[in-house]
């Protein structure tokens, strides 16, 4: 009987002792943790925040822009041109952007070089004419583009920076909720789903600055005339004279009959006027968007030249 109460006796002296090592031991690890959390705000724990590097930085904004932009090149001499340097100087500033060469008839000197790019399926030529063995969609490069936008660019273009493309997007997203009330209520019923259709033109730093650059059309169908008149101001450009790129949605290039004809920017420019395409003010260098946008050797820069006296 007593060695059954001693053995009682030593399980509960075990069992005190083994709960006293416990609560010593959690009160000890409570005041640690207690004291490690009264920390001023700034040593605080917190979420780590780097700040991107500009590398970073730069990669992202091309991502942006190759998922948004597809740049198009048509207006260029085909007996001499500098596609050659002017896509070179775009695929070194944004590596595998989309870009689209349109053409009538073979250009010279060959576009042998573009086969380096044709080979990571970034650079894809398009010859305009009628070809029996493919369909209307795939005859046209309209339709295969798949970004949202845009950017039609004459030959001998260098681009200053990102930032030129970036500054386009936040113009025309501003555009596009800014409409004049006048042309607003023209179109209203037109446009009551996707909104107003319009496009931006970036003018090049090279360009004549004493030089009128805005046009207006006046179109006569009952005639078959049309009037061309330079005006001093952009707020109803139709038509702009010197060199020039454009920035317009994919969207609106498909609703118009045959956007990239020859001759262009000319015939477009008709078209976009009785599609009634709203082109916005001319960027001004007010808002950093001409100088040092795009810039093209004077060596190479073509004549301009005006439709009217």
């Amino acid at each position: 009987m007593r060695l059954k109460y001693s053995k009682l006796c030593t399980l509960l002296i075990i069992a005190f002792n083994i709960f006293l090592v416990y609560y010593t031991w959690k009160l000890f690890i409570g005041k640690t943790i207690g004291r490690s959390l009264k920390f001023s705000n700034n040593n605080a724990i917190a979420p780590v925040t780097e700040k991107s590097k500009p590398k970073d930085k730069i990669q992202s904004a091309n991502k942006h822009i190759k998922k948004t932009i597809t740049i198009l090149f048509r207006d260029f001499y085909h007996f001499e041109n500098d596609l050659k340097m002017s896509i070179e100087s775009i695929v070194a500033l944004i590596p595998s952007v989309q870009i689209l060469v349109i053409y009538d008839e073979e250009p010279y000197p060959p576009m042998d070089y573009l086969r380096n790019y044709t080979v990571r399926n970034n650079v894809k030529l398009m010859r305009l004419g009628f070809d029996i063995n493919k369909s209307a969609k795939f005859m046209s490069p309209i339709f295969q583009i798949r970004t949202k936008y845009v950017l039609i660019l004459p030959d001998s273009v260098r681009l200053g920076g990102r930032s030129i493309i970036q500054k386009m997007l936040k113009e025309m997203g501003s555009t596009e909720s800014h409409i004049d009330d006048a042309s607003e209520k023209a179109i209203k019923k037109e446009n009551s789903v996707r909104g107003p259709k319009n496009m931006l033109v970036v003018p090049f730093a090279s360009n004549v600055r004493d030089f009128s650059s805005c046009c207006s059309i006046n179109l006569d169908f009952a005639n078959w005339t049309i009037e061309y008149s330079v005006i001093n101001g952009s707020t109803h450009c139709d038509m702009f004279l010197q060199k020039h790129a454009i920035f317009i949605e994919t969207t609106t290039l498909k609703e118009m009959p045959d956007p990239l004809s020859a001759p262009f920017p000319e015939f477009f420019y008709i078209q976009s006027k009785v599609a009634q395409i709203q082109l916005s003010p001319v960027l001004s260098t007010n808002k950093g968007l001409v100088v040092p946008a795009m810039q093209c050797p004077p060596s190479t820069l073509k004549t301009i030249f005006a439709l009217v006296n």
